[in-house]
């Protein structure tokens, strides 16, 4: 069903794990949920996820980091209706020259840690600009 349980940890991936033995990707505290939906025997390079409390802020700006990758197919989103507070995004990846295609979930991991990256370096470029304009005269 997608729904979320009790945390577990794969001990091998440090991915937090469900009951039912599929990683469990929500984050601790306040961040939103992401349930995942796989098919059973489901080819690992391919994902469909859906958010919640998420919108096109976070869905187009991830979408085009994942989609610059170059082991990525295909990365798309949608907003099903403007009064529900959820995101549903499809990514597959591609196999390499000499290898397979790495699963869905790693590339989604790598592909947010790249968007923090990008984000914290705006931040930094805007915090710079604005102590260089509070110190002009």
């Amino acid at each position: 069903s997608g729904m979320a349980v009790e945390r577990r940890v794969d001990k091998d991936l440090k991915r937090p794990m469900r009951d039912d033995g599929l990683p469990d990707v929500r984050g601790p505290g306040d961040l939103p949920e992401i349930k995942l939906f796989l098919s059973p025997g489901a080819d690992p390079s391919i994902a469909t996820l859906v958010w919640s409390d998420e919108n096109h802020t976070l869905g187009n700006s991830l979408r085009h980091v994942l989609m610059s990758r170059a082991d990525v197919s295909f990365c798309g989103y949608t907003i099903p209706h403007p009064l529900e507070a959820k995101m549903k995004m499809h990514l597959r990846t591609c196999p390499g020259e000499e290898a397979d295609a790495p699963p869905a979930l790693d590339v989604l991991q790598s592909g947010l840690e790249d968007l923090s990256g990008i984000m914290a370096h705006t931040l930094q470029l805007f915090d710079d600009a604005l102590a260089k304009y509070d110190a002009a005269p």
